[in-house]
C-alpha cells in the first residue's frame, strides 16, 4: 500500500491484499448487499440458492457494470434525522482533530478500495466455480 502519510507513525494501520485474505475467508461489499450475501451464504453452505442465480446475458451485463461502478463515500452531503435531534454540526474540531481525521478517512478509502477489489476476485472465483452469474440483488 502506498500513501503519503508517514509510514512509521501510522505503521499499525497498513495492511496488505495477502494479510486481508488471510484474515477473511470473504469479504462482502456494503454497496452489493445482496451479491454479498449470497457469496457469503454460497461459501459457508456449498450449495448455491436460486434466487442468487442470474444466469441472461442482461444480468451479466448488469453484474459487470455495477460490480465496476464507483462508490460515493461522501456521507457529510445527505444527513438523515430520524427523529434524532442531531448536534454533530455544532461541535467545532480541532486543526490537530482535523488532520487525523483526514489520514484516517484516507486510510480508510484506500481499504475499502482494496477490499471491494478482493470482494469482486471471489465472486469470480465462485462463478467460476459453479458456472453461474450471481445476482446483483436476489430474486424472489
Amino acid at each position: 500500500m502506498t500513501n503519503n502519510i508517514d509510514k512509521q507513525q501510522h505503521k499499525q494501520y497498513f495492511y496488505s491484499e495477502k494479510d486481508l485474505k488471510d484474515r477473511y475467508m470473504v469479504l462482502g461489499d456494503n454497496a452489493q448487499m445482496d451479491k454479498s450475501v449470497c457469496i457469503i451464504f454460497i461459501h459457508y453452505t456449498g450449495w448455491v440458492p436460486k434466487r442468487c442465480v442470474c444466469t441472461t446475458s442482461t444480468n451479466n451485463v448488469m453484474n459487470h457494470l455495477e460490480a465496476n461502478d464507483a462508490v460515493n463515500l461522501n456521507t457529510t452531503s445527505i444527513h438523515f434525522a430520524h427523529g434524532v435531534t442531531h448536534y454533530g454540526s455544532l461541535f467545532q474540531t480541532t486543526p490537530s482533530q482535523d488532520e487525523k481525521i483526514a489520514i484516517l478517512r484516507d486510510l480508510d478509502l484506500s481499504l475499502y478500495e482494496k477490499s471491494r477489489e478482493i470482494f469482486r476476485e471471489q465472486v469470480r472465483i465462485v462463478e467460476d466455480k459453479y458456472n453461474i452469474t450471481i445476482c446483483d440483488k436476489l430474486l424472489d
